[in-house]
Formats: C-alpha cells, sequence, structure tokens
C-alpha cells in the first residue's frame, strides 16, 4: 500500500525529459515543463546544434493556454559554434530610408 504511494510520489519529482518536436538544420524546437528553458533544455539544443557544426541562440517560447500544459522552445543554430554568451546578437538592415521615411514605406515592393 505504501509502495505504490511512495512511487507516485517519486515519479513526480523527476523532472520530464525535454523533447524535440521540430528540427530542420538550423532550428531545434524542445518541448518541456517550464516558462522559461531550464539549463537541461539549453545544453540539449546546444548539443543537436553542435552536431552540425553551429552554436545556439535562444529565439521564444510559445505557452499552452492553461498552466498545466508544455512550453514549446525555439533556439536557432547559427553561425560557427561559439558559447552561448560570447554570440553577437544578428543585426538585420534593410534598405537606406529617405529623410522622413520610416523603414516600412522605404522596404515596400508595391
Amino acid at each position: 500500500m505504501i509502495a505504490p504511494m511512495v512511487l507516485a510520489v517519486l515519479c513526480a519529482c523527476t523532472p520530464s525529459p525535454q523533447v524535440v518536436s521540430d528540427y530542420n538544420g538550423y532550428s531545434v524546437r524542445l518541448t518541456g515543463e517550464g516558462r522559461e528553458p531550464d539549463p537541461d533544455t539549453v545544453r540539449h539544443a546546444e548539443r543537436i546544434c553542435a552536431s552540425r557544426g553551429l552554436g545556439t541562440e535562444y529565439a521564444s517560447s510559445t505557452y499552452s493556454r492553461d498552466s498545466l500544459g508544455p512550453t514549446s522552445h525555439l533556439f536557432l543554430c547559427i553561425g560557427a559554434r561559439t558559447s552561448s554568451s560570447a554570440a553577437a546578437p544578428m543585426v538585420i538592415r534593410g534598405p537606406a530610408a529617405k529623410a522622413g521615411e520610416s523603414y516600412f514605406s522605404s522596404a515596400a515592393t508595391m
């Protein structure tokens, strides 16, 4: 009678494994628990990207509508393999805008 209760408590204490829900060589999406990616999730993404000789950068998280559902964390596999803390942010520049124009009006193609 006590053994099933102990087993249930021990199962509740172990962290759930990260599940790779999407991988295309340039990004990896891991599904797991928690709102923020834990260190194990980050290391798992780093191992996957490193298999192609690429570094890893956290991109975003998608939450379940209910608080008990899984969270999906997206990591980008970028550039040469570097430590995640030393990776420089990517800067995207569009065409030069004329005075008084916004980026969207200067980059419009229609």
